[in-house]
């Protein structure tokens, strides 16, 4: 039952109804970590830790709680936290694409970009159906300046998700960096034609960047209304649609967990 209410985004009976499977059986590890994610969804970080590590005293090799704790620590911006508890979880489940992806993510924070690439190729090939691992590499491939090898990936990843507004985002940011600004321009209006979140809307900047760019009326008016407090940061990128797409419930209870 907690589950389903979890997927309708009615975290807040979920998480009731995760409370009462602990309170059944406190030694069942797994209840645990479904209240952490709760929590998480809910923001409530604090309770979400204390929820994952009481899953942990159960059982140390829960890696859905290493898992947990690693976002959390993500999201805060703790890297190195961030990156021991996904190396944990990484120990435990060194199958998971999942874990890989966010690994690789918190390598990247840290500076250590090297073993990022590595940790990302490896997320690719333990799941070609994932598509975060791909376009993280992508953007480590940015980061790094090697904008052939980041566009050769984005175009790959545009055949399994040729709607995905993210891709053309980071297509366009790329061109942009060339000054090739006839195909950035194109690939940001791609973006916003596919109604991307607040978040990616904030780093296309079209009206900013092209203000003799028309747009549709709606698409002016979706920009026009984008709320200021955007979600946190992951080191300089902003989190996207893919991150979304994988979030923290939905990867740590549906994908991780299969």
């Amino acid at each position: 039952m907690g589950n389903c209410y979890s997927l309708q985004k009615d975290h807040e009976t979920a998480l009731r109804n995760f409370q009462r499977a602990v309170q059944l059986n406190p030694r069942f590890a797994y209840a645990h970590t479904l209240c952490g994610h709760e929590y998480v969804a809910l923001e409530d970080f604090e309770n979400g830790i204390k929820s994952y590590q009481s899953a942990l005293r159960v059982d140390a090799r829960h890696y859905n709680s290493w898992y947990g704790l690693g976002m959390i620590y993500l999201r805060q911006e703790k890297y190195e936290f961030s990156e021991h508890h996904f190396q944990m979880a990484f120990q435990i489940n060194t199958r998971s694409s999942v874990i890989m992806s966010y690994l690789g993510t918190a390598l990247h924070a840290l500076k250590r970009s090297d073993e990022a690439l590595v940790i990302m190729e490896k997320a690719i090939l333990a799941d070609k159906k994932n598509p975060l691992p791909m376009y993280q590499k992508a953007n480590i491939l940015v980061s790094l300046e090697n904008f052939d090898e980041a566009l050769e990936a984005l175009e790959e990843l545009k055949e399994f998700a040729p709607r995905e507004s993210s891709i053309y985002a980071l297509m366009g940011k790329i061109y942009k960096r060339r000054n090739m600004h006839d195909k950035a321009m194109l690939h940001f209006g791609l973006a916003l034609d596919l109604k991307p979140p607040a978040t990616d809307v904030a780093t296309i900047k079209v009206i900013d960047l092209f203000p003799s760019y028309h747009l549709a009326s709606e698409t002016r008016e979706y920009c026009q209304n984008t709320p200021s407090n955007f979600p946190k940061f992951l080191g300089k990128e902003k989190i996207s649609l893919f991150e979304a797409c994988w979030s923290l419930t939905e990867c740590a209870q549906i994908t991780i967990c299969n």
